[in-house]
């Protein structure tokens, strides 16, 4: 077992202090969860793709980068956070576009050009509901 003897300053001591209470961890939970990202920080899309959560990056399956624009990329890690979900439209516009008003057309495009980029069944449509990932199970 590893021990590790680190001394914070007290501005780092005090918002280590509010991230614990922000999302209810103890301290070793909280480090466990960032060795945990840090060391298994790749999640497996299918078909030889994944999103590499500690470089931010997406690749395909000959290991090269994806380039998304700004909303491509918030879109996919927006259902990335819950790949159980079917997130709405409405969902996506709050979550992507925030104060823009999307319109159900312009979703659909960005899903489009993603699945150009990755492969078509990335993205789940569910019919007047809306879209969720569909990745290899035990991912997320």
């Amino acid at each position: 077992m590893l021990h590790i003897d680190y001394q914070l300053t007290k501005k780092d001591s005090t918002k280590i202090k509010k991230k614990l209470e922000q999302e209810k961890l103890t301290l070793e939970q909280y480090i466990q969860k960032l060795i945990d990202s840090d060391i298994n920080s790749t999640i497996n899309l299918g078909k030889g793709f994944y999103y590499d959560s500690y470089l931010n990056r997406f690749f395909d399956s000959k290991k090269n980068e994806i380039t998304f624009t700004k909303l491509e990329k918030k879109l996919v890690l927006t259902l990335l956070q819950d790949t159980t979900k079917i997130f709405t439209i409405d969902e996506i516009r709050e979550k992507v576009w925030k104060k823009d008003n999307a319109t159900v057309y312009t979703i659909r495009n960005i899903i489009n050009k993603i699945r150009t980029k990755t492969f078509y069944e990335l993205f789940e449509n569910y019919s007047n509901k809306g879209y969720s990932l569909n990745i290899p199970k035990g991912n997320k």
